[in-house]
């Protein structure tokens, strides 16, 4: 998938996704485990993620991980999902609650 290009991101829903990047094995990026009430939208908000922090200069694996979270955590409420900020999104990646009020 990476052949030619800068890399490549495949999403796999509750399965996390998987980063392909030239030179090197495409890797699996582990899922968020939650308790998903409503997927809608969670795609959008994994590509929304993925490329901000791409663009602010993550390193693509990093950068793909917190995606992984932020759209697990827009699958946790009832209707259109909306994005996590990324002060959730953190606390999730550190293993604290994904909500800063709890």
């Amino acid at each position: 998938l990476a052949k030619g290009r800068k890399g490549a991101l495949v999403r796999s829903g509750a399965e996390g996704c998987h980063l392909a990047l030239p030179g090197q094995p495409v890797r699996h990026i582990p899922p968020q485990r939650v308790e998903a009430i409503d997927t809608n939208g969670a795609g959008d908000c994994h590509v929304g993620y993925f490329l901000a922090l791409l663009a602010q200069g993550h390193d693509p694996a990093h950068a793909a991980r917190l995606a992984n979270i932020a759209a697990a955590i827009s699958t946790t409420e009832e209707g259109p999902a909306t994005a996590p900020d990324l002060q959730t999104v953190l606390a999730a990646a550190d293993g604290r609650t994904s909500n800063p009020e709890d």
